[in-house]
């Protein structure tokens, strides 16, 4: 099956988990695409060197402006709209190659939204493996809801931009999957329980053929 998986590119331990996910999806026998940017395109690309089922392309990803231990909201949202000429170039660019020579068959995502978005899109199954949903699917307790209510909610907010996929939950809290609400005001909203959606037996052999006017390129 060929895949496309998304890895953001803002600190390294999202790059880190996709790499084992990766190397487990190729002895299964999958062909991947990554898109992935910053430092952790590097790092997959070096990684995954010289493997002919991986190509990694390096698209233009969100990345924050830190002060001190804290996001430096203000300065994040300047760089973001100064960047944007030049993020829409590449991204939309590296769509094209990826229509053109790969068209994906499924999405798998680490937090990174540019690789959900496509999924949607094309209306194919989209997997998010990562620890950033256990915010909006998991009990808290309420020294972090409550008297802090606006700040959660708003997480929760960014998170919720990947609602529709089947999430794989990284719980390193250990927090328990929602039922009740912990408080009215910061009751979460639904839980979209995993299902299986890969096949053991599905390979780049069951691959359908190419469009008309196109070429699959074997990828490095």
């Amino acid at each position: 099956m060929r895949l496309l998986y998304g890895v953001v590119g803002d600190g390294m331990g999202h790059a880190t988990r996709s790499r084992v996910v990766m190397e487990h999806l190729l002895a299964r026998g999958h062909e991947i695409h990554v898109v992935v940017s910053d430092r952790a395109f590097k790092f997959l690309s070096e990684v995954f060197a010289g493997n002919p089922r991986v190509a990694v392309h390096e698209i233009h990803g969100l990345r924050f402006t830190y002060r001190g231990a804290g996001v430096d909201k203000s300065a994040t949202f300047a760089r973001t709209l100064r960047e944007i000429p030049s993020a829409l170039k590449r991204n939309v660019g590296v769509y094209k190659q990826l229509r053109a020579e790969f068209e994906p068959q499924m999405v798998f995502t680490d937090f990174e939204s540019w690789a959900y978005v496509y999924g949607r899109h094309h209306r194919l199954p989209v997997v998010s493996i990562d620890n950033q949903q256990v915010i909006d699917r998991c009990r808290h307790p309420r020294d972090v809801t409550d008297g802090n209510c606006k700040g959660f909610v708003a997480t929760r907010v960014g998170i919720n931009v990947m609602s529709r996929a089947v999430f794989i939950i990284v719980n390193m809290a250990g927090r328990p999957l929602w039922g009740a609400p912990t408080s009215q005001a910061c009751a979460p909203s639904k839980f979209i329980t995993p299902r299986p959606v890969l096949s053991k037996t599905s390979s780049t052999s069951a691959r359908p053929p190419a469009r008309s006017g196109t070429s699959r390129a074997n990828s490095s």
